[in-house]
């Protein structure tokens, strides 16, 4: 890929700016990042190589969190992530590029709204609805390298505690940017 100076300074600056919100709340590198370069950069070519800056920047923080982690949801969600991830790494290599773009901002429309209107969780999911939550997430992670949506609104929607929340999170996204980079 050919890129002109605009494309490298728009690319750094991306990704300045997203490093500088995952050092602040310890994730969504790759949404921001992934979702602003896909606008002038095929997706193909932008998210292996996140998922191996999301990995780099991930090794340090996990000793950090290890005893915060709620591995009661985060084993299911792993699994779930486990299976969805093929199918999305098979759409990310097939699918027509056009109709990916649409697709993720789709997907990421739907759940910044989900948060914005405050979606909530009474109670913390069970087993099946946990590795429900993974796949969709195993699927847009391989498919788009954003598979954090779906499991940021099932942590911070439920009543695990904001630390647990953001313990299991930066465990789940090492786990899957190393799944991801995997299959791709």
């Amino acid at each position: 890929v050919t890129m002109d100076w605009g494309t490298v300074i728009f690319a750094i600056s991306c990704v300045f700016l997203a490093a500088i919100v995952r050092g602040f709340s310890g994730f969504g590198f790759s949404l921001l990042t992934i979702t602003s370069l896909s606008l002038v950069l095929p997706t193909v070519i932008v998210v292996p190589a996140i998922f191996m800056l999301e990995i780099a920047a991930s090794v340090h923080m996990l000793p950090g969190v290890w005893r915060e982690i709620h591995w009661r949801s985060l084993t299911p969600l792993l699994i779930g992530c486990f299976v969805g991830t093929p199918l999305g790494v098979w759409l990310l290599g097939n699918a027509p590029q056009a109709q990916m773009k649409l697709a993720l901002g789709i997907f990421v429309i739907t759940c910044v709204t989900l948060l914005w209107r405050g979606f909530a969780l009474k109670t913390m999911p069970g087993t099946a609805a946990s590795a429900t939550a993974g796949a969709a997430s195993g699927l847009a992670n391989g498919a788009f390298g954003i598979g954090g949506p779906p499991v940021i609104l099932f942590y911070f929607a439920s009543p695990a505690g904001a630390a647990a929340g953001r313990a299991s999170l930066i465990a789940y996204f090492m786990a899957t940017d190393i799944m991801g980079l995997g299959f791709l």
